[in-house]
């Protein structure tokens, strides 16, 4: 009976031992993805507004909807707003993470690229709509 419950308890820790373990092994991050983190934590968004007219809009749901929706899902945008009736829109990005090149040329992709265009593009003080 003794020699049940030493091999139970023996057991037990080695299992506890082996469980921490193999945690930490699973938590501890490479030398690149630590450096990957450090940079990301120092570099400071530099927060840019631009208000874009775009041609090819012919509805606010199918369209303006759509080309909103697309821009909200690129990295680095943080507001994008679309208004049909004025057919512009205006975008709040962090200039360290995309472009406005890059916002404009991801409007004249959708949709196969034919039916949007992007026509000028002014830099704006916020976003208001």
């Amino acid at each position: 009976m003794k020699l049940l419950k030493t091999l139970t308890i023996l057991i037990s820790v080695v299992f506890f031992q082996v469980s921490c373990s193999s945690n930490t092994a699973e938590t501890k991050e490479t030398p690149k993805q630590e450096a990957k983190k450090e940079v990301a934590q120092k570099a400071t968004p530099e927060i840019k507004n631009i208000e874009v007219s775009i041609e090819g809009m012919t509805c606010q749901i199918g369209c303006a909807k759509i080309i909103q929706s697309k821009l909200s899902k690129m990295n680095g945008v943080e507001v994008a707003k679309v208004k049909f009736d004025d057919k512009k829109g205006q975008i709040s990005y962090d200039a360290a993470q995309v472009s406005e090149k890059e916002i404009t040329e991801k409007i004249n992709s959708i949709a196969g690229g034919t039916t949007y265009k992007v026509t000028g593009v002014n830099e704006i003080e916020k976003v208001t709509y």
